[in-house]
């Protein structure tokens, strides 16, 4: 008697531990996306006031042929595409050489 108690205890107090974890991951879920939506809506009604324009300005992106403008809270940063390009092209052959390499090795001693 006494053990089939103290299991049937153990199990309600893990079971309550995993409804308490459950409502705490949506309770900070739920305060997240309230708290980013109210971000979008202050900063497209303060944008609407001051420029008249209804945007999203805490971050823009805009496309510049080679260039990409990445704006957050009005500081602007210019980012070359073509840099970025080369960059992963080089980082795609660095990759592919060392699959062949590791192929190659792997079937010598195979």
């Amino acid at each position: 008697m006494a053990t089939e108690n103290s299991v049937s205890k153990r199990l309600e107090i893990y079971r309550q531990k995993r409804i308490r974890r459950k409502r705490c991951i949506a309770a900070l879920l739920l305060l997240t996306v309230l708290l980013a939506a109210g971000i979008i809506i202050v900063d497209k009604s303060v944008n609407s006031l001051v420029s008249g324009q209804q945007a999203f300005s805490l971050l823009d992106f805009k496309n510049h042929g080679a260039n990409v403008e990445i704006t957050i809270m009005n500081n602007k940063v210019l980012i070359n595409i073509e840099n970025l390009r080369q960059y992963l092209e080089r980082l795609k052959n660095i990759f592919h050489e060392t699959l062949i390499k590791k192929r190659d090795n792997s079937s010598e001693s195979g």
